[in-house]
């Protein structure tokens, strides 16, 4: 059985434990997951080495796209 769709990371109001469940749904996907984000997609990057590297790669994960939504 598929697991039940994804929230919409950017936009859906998840309380407490509903965040931590979405969380773990997507670690259990994978190490890096596309997600739905603020009606588009997003990728949720669920290892620690993962993010640290995605932060010192500019190119290849640009934030400009993010700031413009959060600024």
């Amino acid at each position: 059985m598929p697991p039940d769709p994804l929230p919409d990371f950017g936009s859906d109001r998840l309380p407490g434990e509903s965040f931590h469940r979405a969380c773990a749904t997507v670690r259990e996907m994978g190490r890096v997951v596309e997600v739905p984000f603020h009606g588009g997609s997003a990728l949720f990057l669920t290892h620690n080495e993962d993010v640290v590297g995605a932060f010192r790669d500019n190119e290849r994960f640009p934030a400009g796209a993010h700031y413009e939504i959060v600024i």
